[in-house]
């Protein structure tokens, strides 16, 4: 897959910085200057040739209280 520099700033800011708001796609696609539809266009076709993997947010549950057992 041939990426542009707007799908590496994509990246960078899905990795370090995702913005954790009600429309954290709406504010990457600012940050970048495209729009929204195109920020979940270019995720969608790296998901679907196997540049991500997974995209969702990953949690220590210790921080957050809870304790796991077997």
């Amino acid at each position: 897959m041939i990426t542009d520099q707007i799908d590496r700033k994509l990246l960078n800011i899905i990795q370090a910085d995702f913005p954790l708001s009600p429309e954290p796609y709406r504010e990457i696609g600012d940050a970048l200057g495209i729009n929204e539809e195109d920020v979940l266009a270019r995720l969608r076709n790296m998901i679907d040739n196997g540049l991500i993997r997974r995209l969702g947010g990953i949690f220590d549950s210790r921080m957050l209280g809870y304790h796991s057992t077997l």
